[in-house]
């Protein structure tokens, strides 16, 4: 492989129609460094008033949510999560944000980064509503979920579990 330049790398992230968020993982408060358009095109919310800022906010008043949990353990011990949770855009409304969390290590092994890939769900899960009742409302967060297809390669079902 040949070495590539930080702008062709910068283009690529910011061409992603996926949101993809990058945190500094040794500020305890997890900021958001960098945001992609294709987050602020997801939750409304242009990266200037995204900087700064844990996306914990994205959450509003809705706290109630297995996945919050999940992530918060995954970071602690350093490991990659996937979860989905309830968002709120900057109009209001929800979303169902599936996101990928990874650690980004230095050359010493040590986490200096958290790496988000965020895409909306919502369009591609069909909630079983027994395992999901007013999941909506934050009532309940769904325990299981089947995607439709996977974007990329157009299989279907995979399933997201509690287990993340």
């Amino acid at each position: 492989m040949t070495s590539l330049d930080v702008s062709l790398y910068r283009r690529l992230v910011d061409s992603s129609p996926d949101g993809v968020v990058l945190v500094d993982a040794q500020n305890p408060e997890r900021p958001v460094i960098y945001a992609n358009a294709g987050f602020e095109a997801l939750t409304g919310y242009p990266a200037a008033e995204l900087l700064g800022r844990n996306l914990r906010f994205l959450q509003a008043e809705d706290r109630e949510q297995d996945g919050r949990q999940r992530l918060r353990e995954a970071m602690a011990r350093g490991e990659s999560c996937r979860v989905l949770l309830r968002n709120y855009r900057k109009d209001g409304t929800v979303f169902w944000n599936e996101m990928s969390v990874l650690p980004l290590f230095d050359g010493e092994g040590r986490i200096t980064h958290f790496a988000g890939h965020h895409r909306d769900a919502g369009e591609r899960l069909r909630i079983d509503p027994k395992l999901a009742r007013d999941s909506l409302s934050g009532a309940h967060q769904p325990t299981a979920v089947a995607i439709r297809d996977d974007r990329l390669t157009g299989l279907s079902p995979c399933r997201i579990s509690r287990n993340c």
